[in-house]
């Protein structure tokens, strides 16, 4: 079985496995948008992929039901006359009425589940809403979901819009150090001060309420290596004050930061101390956190 292939028996699996924890009824749903006047009600709707919205002019007047970007167009719809459109991709959609543009609204479609890139990829549609989404997850002091949990803690800088913050209520630990997890909750959009990648200005944060687990976590837990002797830095000791040193470390960014980044510049400062005759007190550390 190649690659591609592979990849796509996992996601069909995983698919099939969501079927049996989430309901559905919003695919087979229409759901209803008033034109009560010379407003959209909701003018802010979110629904799930494959669900129909139907709008009814409850109005005295003509109105419209036109998509911005041309993918939809009620044309003129009469008083207590019906438009409906099925939103088969998800996204972020608006749209106003021709007849008066001040009038507008927005439809967000969302994913049964998202990826991480997907959940990236669709940040404006699923702000402020509740999502399922797939990742390993990291270890509750660290709290991240990734692509490759692998890859995150070898230390390598991971590829953008691969990880995302998890708050609110922390999974079992049986489900940490790698284990595949769909978490349940709210999205928030967190901005991002120095971003790795030019276009990577915001993190994704979810608000957790719920997991379910897929495959538990088959990483051992982060343990943190005792390197160099133990001593209080307080304590006189015989050194060379002519030495300084600045030791810094961190992921690049919060989002690839985890403890493995403090283990090793915690080890290096014990060695500069305790091996090469530094004085503490003239060791800055930099860790980003």
């Amino acid at each position: 079985m190649n690659t591609t292939s592979k990849s796509n028996h996992i996601r069909g699996v995983i698919f099939a496995f969501l079927l049996l924890m989430i309901p559905l009824s919003l695919n087979a749903q229409i759901v209803d948008v008033s034109i009560p006047g010379f407003n959209f009600d909701p003018a802010d709707l979110a629904v799930e992929t494959g669900a129909t919205v139907r709008w009814t002019n409850n109005h005295t007047v003509n109105h419209t039901s036109t998509s911005l970007d041309g993918i939809w167009d009620s044309g003129t719809l009469a008083p207590g006359e019906s438009y409906s459109y099925t939103f088969n991709n998800p996204g972020y959609y608006e749209y106003d009425c021709t007849f008066h543009p001040s009038m507008t609204g927005v439809i967000r479609v969302l994913e049964l589940f998202y990826s991480i890139p997907d959940l990236y990829a669709n940040m404006q549609a699923v702000e402020g809403q509740v999502v399922n989404v797939l990742g390993e997850f990291s270890e509750g002091n660290d709290s991240k979901l990734v692509t490759n949990y692998a890859r995150y803690i070898s230390r390598e800088l991971m590829p953008q819009h691969t990880i995302i913050f998890i708050e609110g209520a922390m999974p079992p630990l049986d489900y940490w150090y790698g284990g595949m997890v769909l978490v349940t909750g709210t999205v928030s959009l967190i901005p991002n001060p120095n971003p790795i990648y030019p276009d990577d200005t915001v993190y994704i944060s979810i608000d957790a309420t719920g997991y379910e687990l897929i495959n538990e976590g088959k990483f051992d837990p982060y343990l943190p290596k005792d390197e160099g002797e133990k001593f209080d830095i307080n304590q006189p000791r015989d050194c060379d004050s002519c030495k300084f040193g600045i030791l810094i470390s961190g992921g690049g960014d919060a989002a690839n930061n985890h403890p493995g980044f403090w283990e090793d510049i915690e080890n290096l400062y014990k060695h500069k101390v305790n091996n090469e005759n530094y004085c503490p007190q003239n060791v800055k550390v930099i860790y980003y956190e």
